[in-house]
Formats: C-alpha cells, sequence, structure tokens
C-alpha cells in the first residue's frame, strides 16, 4: 500500500506541532504529500456576552486559522 497524501489536522497546541513534525517526516519517506487541516466548530466560538456578533467571531477564528496554517505550512517545506 502507498500513500499519496498525509492529512494533518492542526491547532494551537504542542500536539500539533509534533504531528506536523511526524507526519512531514513522514510524507517525505514515502514521497507523499502533506495536507494540513484546521477547523472552526462555530457552535463553541460564540458567547452574547463578548459583545461580538456570531459572524465576526467565526470571521476571527477563520483568520487566525489561516494564520495557524500559513505557519505550519512553512514548516513543511
Amino acid at each position: 500500500m502507498s500513500f499519496q497524501r498525509i492529512l494533518i489536522a492542526v491547532d494551537e497546541g504542542p500536539v500539533a506541532a509534533r504531528a506536523v513534525h511526524t507526519g512531514t517526516e513522514l510524507a517525505r519517506s514515502l514521497r507523499a504529500e502533506v495536507a494540513l487541516i484546521h477547523a472552526v466548530d462555530p457552535a463553541f466560538s460564540y458567547a452574547p456576552e463578548s459583545g461580538f456578533s456570531p459572524n465576526q467571531v467565526i470571521a476571527r477564528a477563520e483568520r487566525d486559522g489561516k494564520k495557524l496554517l500559513a505557519r505550519f505550512r512553512r514548516q513543511t517545506s
């Protein structure tokens, strides 16, 4: 069996950093691509008392997620 792509889920925790490192090494050894994913769950990102609308909170989470993915993407190059 051969792998063409390795999917690595990331967040801001240390386990994700280790997963990117390990997954990238594995991908190199198998000559596979690395795909990164970061999920935003809108159900957990809204607090009415924050003063921000749900759309604002989700938009911020998406921007932060894109920055996170970009940071990890640089590590896989």
